[in-house]
């Protein structure tokens, strides 16, 4: 898995020499989503949000990185708090479909982390680096101002089996 991941890396900054060569201008973003998410083990779905700050190297590859808070949980007994995070790297891919609509998709890895407290102390913590793989699709309103649904699904922790989220979200591309 570990030769998979170096292998994304390295290509990425390869497609990046490219974009350079053929002289297309990259194009940084920034941007916050709203999220849903089913922690596989825990008990219902979980409402937060993220930030995420990329590149788009090409017309069809990018990379992003990114930050989300996925909710707090509680153990049956009410005692136990569980707070889950999520520091992601990813590999983005872009299908235009017309000129303000793409289909996106990634592939990269996350950290998902899970805080375990009681009566607001930090007992202990679990966290995971894992695989990750996204899809969804965007659309932009100008050459800046646009707007994502996407949905990823990451292997978990020792807490959270797996991570399914759903975000909506809305960026701004320099």
């Amino acid at each position: 898995m570990k030769n998979k991941i170096i292998a994304a890396v390295l290509s990425a900054v390869v497609l990046a020499g490219s974009a350079m060569a053929m002289e297309f201008d990259p194009k940084f973003y920034v941007g916050a989503e709203a999220t849903g998410s089913k922690l596989e083990n825990i008990h219902g779905t979980h409402g937060g949000a993220g930030l995420f700050a990329g590149s788009r190297l090409t017309e069809n590859v990018g990379v992003e990185l990114g930050y989300a808070y996925l909710g707090k949980s509680q153990d049956t007994t009410g005692i136990i708090n569980l707070d889950h995070t999520n520091l992601t790297a990813d590999l983005m891919g872009y299908l235009p479909i017309s000129e303000n609509v793409d289909l996106i998709g990634s592939v990269g890895v996350g950290r998902l982390k899970t805080d375990v407290k009681v009566a607001n102390s930090s007992l202990a913590d679990s966290s995971k680096v894992a695989p990750r793989v996204g899809a969804g699709a965007q659309y932009k309103f100008d050459n800046n101002v646009g707007v994502r649904a996407k949905v990823n699904f990451q292997k978990g922790n020792d807490i959270v089996k797996n991570a399914t989220t759903v975000g909506i979200g809305a960026f701004y591309q320099f």
